[in-house]
């Protein structure tokens, strides 16, 4: 099959990031670094991410929490791709009690990982974008995994 440059093939199966079992309920934790290592942990296992994007992520927390995107109870621990990312994604978690971190209290964790920035970024910002807008917290208690999927993949504003 020919290719001209920069003509993109979507796979459906890599169009959404945020996949209905990536998403979980109820987690309970005494911290946020336990959140964000446990969802790392299924990246790794899922081999989407290297141990070392995990220690990146830990980093950028401990010593740059000013880096870490936080909003309306949600943070969006992420990092550098340094050949530690194998494909994009990301895990949704929602902690069953709020955690206070640097005075915001977090209920949600984005945690993603982007292979290629160049090309997936677009993707990524227009799940953060959603993540931001006060519809994701009322989607996200429907707590129907399917409603959130389609929430994510939606191109509209919903």
């Amino acid at each position: 099959k020919e290719r001209i440059i920069n003509d993109t093939v979507e796979d459906n199966e890599d169009k959404n990031i945020i996949r209905a079992e990536n998403i979980i309920f109820d987690y309970e934790v005494k911290s946020i670094e336990e959140a964000i290592k446990y969802t790392c942990n299924i990246l790794e296992k899922k081999k989407y991410i290297a141990s070392s994007y995990t220690d990146s992520i830990l980093d950028i927390l401990k010593n740059h929490t000013s880096y870490m995107i936080i909003h309306n109870g949600i943070i969006l621990p992420h990092a550098k791709n340094d050949d530690n990312v194998f494909k994009t994604s990301g895990i949704l978690l929602e902690l069953k009690k709020s955690i206070e971190l640097n005075g915001n209290k977090i209920k949600y964790i984005f945690t993603f990982a982007i292979k290629d920035k160049e090309k997936e970024l677009n993707k990524v910002s227009k799940i953060i974008n959603k993540i931001f807008k006060d519809k994701m917290n009322k989607v996200m208690k429907t707590r129907d995994k399917n409603k959130i999927v389609e929430y994510f993949s939606k191109n509209d504003n919903m």
